[in-house]
């Protein structure tokens, strides 16, 4: 299949494509602003009842400045950050800061050796259980939180899939990271170019490559409602962010519910070579969501996964808590 037929050049303009999308969303959620005032907003796994700023926690530790210092490190990976070694030791404190633990979790598996970090994705909640497993939000909440978690996640995926590990694992379970035609093969290569130059994907391409999939759910189309939902959020529109939100929904669904009979888990994402996590990465670093989910409405047949208590991490799973234990020794930034 062609670039021309992927969507790459196509008659009808992005412009005109941003009007279809604006008509479908206001007739998707004009029943729910209808009737706004008769019906409660639905909050999107609690994310209100969290404090997600780690602000409330009597743990001595100051969160607001280690989100600080995580942001600064993904602005510059290869710079000098003097904070390094003192994040990483933060590694267990006992707190109820589920996020920011999780964060330092991801940012240790970066420090490590190959080994090490292998035998961590296998043997700890990092790598073994779903994302929304270890942190109970939607990918919309979580951007929101300000925490960067998909930026780790991309950092960290770059680093596995070049070890022999992600290969065999990739190969073994396809689960839905096939590239199953010529469509997924070049949209792929359209995300990748557009990622490399900081350019968002234009609707026309993302809704053909949508509609043209045979795929029933694939990490291809998450990739592609996640695009969607990005391209949305630039217009800074109310009903356009409604929009965005549903999509990056879809986009979650597809990721974290795709294979038959079992759970996607972190390890299975993070060998894939769609670029989804870039994706998220973007919106999160641009901050481009503005409004938690309880300001607006769930999507149609949207299922959450149940809010655990903030503290559940402590005690799972029983293979591993946290990178650090698999090696009984704190990783050092000299590792890698």
């Amino acid at each position: 299949m062609s670039k021309r037929q992927c969507g790459t050049r196509l008659p009808v303009s992005d412009a005109s494509w941003t009007l279809l999308i604006f008509l479908l969303a206001v007739f998707i959620s004009g029943g729910v602003q209808a009737n706004q005032s008769k019906k409660p907003v639905v909050a999107e796994k609690h994310a209100s009842e969290l404090d997600l700023d780690c602000e409330s926690y009597e743990d001595g530790v100051d969160w607001s400045e280690v989100r600080r210092q995580l942001n600064g490190f993904l602005k510059e990976p290869s710079a000098e950050h003097p904070s390094v070694s003192s994040l990483l030791a933060l590694g267990r404190v006992q707190t109820d800061c589920y996020i920011g633990l999780c964060c330092l979790g991801y940012m240790a598996l970066l420090f490590m050796s190959p080994e090490k970090r292998s035998a961590a994705l296998v043997n700890t909640l990092f790598g073994s259980v779903p994302l929304w497993d270890q942190i109970p939000l939607s990918y919309w909440d979580t951007i929101h939180s300000r925490w960067p978690i998909f930026g780790l996640l991309e950092m960290l995926g770059l680093q596995v899939r070049k070890e022999p590990m992600a290969s065999s694992h990739r190969h073994a379970d396809g689960c839905c990271d096939r590239l199953d035609s010529d469509l997924d093969h070049v949209f792929r290569q359209i995300l990748d170019n557009h990622l490399s130059t900081g350019a968002s994907l234009p609707i026309a391409t993302t809704t053909r490559y949508l509609a043209e999939s045979s795929s029933r759910c694939s990490f291809g189309k998450a990739s592609a409602y996640l695009a969607l939902a990005e391209r949305l959020l630039l217009a800074d529109s109310s009903i356009l962010t409604q929009a965005a939100k549903d999509f990056m929904a879809m986009g979650e669904a597809q990721l974290d519910r795709c294979a038959v009979g079992r759970n996607v888990t972190v390890f299975d994402q993070m060998t894939s070579e769609w670029p989804f996590w870039s994706i998220l990465r973007r919106v999160e670093a641009e901050e481009h969501v503005q409004l938690p989910s309880e300001k607006l409405r769930t999507p149609p047949q949207y299922v959450s996964p149940v809010l655990e208590p903030p503290g559940h991490l402590a005690g799972r799973p029983t293979r591993g808590r946290w990178p650090q234990d698999v090696s009984g020794s704190r990783p050092s930034a000299a590792e890698g």
